[in-house]
């Protein structure tokens, strides 16, 4: 299934929740590491808000209102 505009195919990724809105600042603009980082503690989930947004790291412009899901942890 193809989502969003980049040039990018995403598999079927389950998203948590939204319960936060985020306004991407200037200096976040193409970093989605920086907002994972404030949000979840680590840098490494940023895949998880480009795909929640349908977004490519290119597409992350400054002013953008993005949803930051829950991360769903699968301790089974």
């Amino acid at each position: 299934m193809r989502r969003g505009k980049g040039p990018y195919y995403w598999v079927d990724t389950p998203i948590g929740k939204v319960k936060i809105k985020h306004t991407v600042k200037r200096s976040e603009e193409g970093r989605p590491d920086l907002i994972s980082f404030r949000y979840y503690g680590t840098p490494e989930l940023y895949w998880y808000i480009l795909v929640a947004n349908r977004k490519t790291i290119f597409e992350l412009k400054a002013g953008d209102v993005i949803d930051i899901p829950e991360v769903q942890v699968d301790t089974g």
